[in-house]
């Protein structure tokens, strides 16, 4: 099984640091292929709402930085783990670039999932998706469109 953290934390930040690398030493221990991208390490350009992804060149953006390994990754994993602090009541900029950035992986066509509107997967594997906002999860199931909200210490 393949996982991918999008680690969206500040330079210095020490209590997220260490809590990202419990997160993927427990996922390794239990054989899980784990990669880690600490966003703000890579160098992601901002999504200009062009949507060449989804018209011009489906699936692909049309800047080529480390946005399109990101991409790439996400769609290969069976889990993608969105870890970031708070911000103004939201996750971080680092990863909402990083999520802003992944929009070429749904087409633009819409379905409905139990009552719910849903963008249409491009591809077969979308992953499953588990946030960690400073203490509550969030996991969301792509393939069923359920979600689930929890308060974890």
């Amino acid at each position: 099984m393949r996982a991918i953290v999008l680690n969206g934390s500040r330079q210095n930040d020490n209590n997220m640091d260490s809590i990202h690398d419990i997160i993927v030493d427990q996922f390794a221990a239990t054989k899980w292929d784990v990669r880690s991208f600490i966003l703000r390490q890579f160098n992601i350009t901002n999504c200009t709402g062009c949507f060449d992804c989804w018209l011009k060149t489906p699936g692909l953006c049309r800047f080529n930085d480390d946005g399109q390994q990101i991409a790439e990754a996400y769609i290969k994993s069976d889990l993608v783990i969105f870890y970031t602090p708070l911000t103004f009541g939201g996750y971080s900029s680092e990863l909402k670039k990083a999520l802003d950035r992944i929009i070429c992986l749904i087409a633009p066509f819409f379905m409905k999932i139990n009552g719910e509107t849903h963008h249409q997967p491009r591809y077969e594997n979308n992953g499953n998706c588990c946030s960690k906002l400073q203490g509550k999860e969030i996991v969301n199931d792509t393939k069923t469109g359920l979600h689930s909200e929890q308060w974890v210490p």
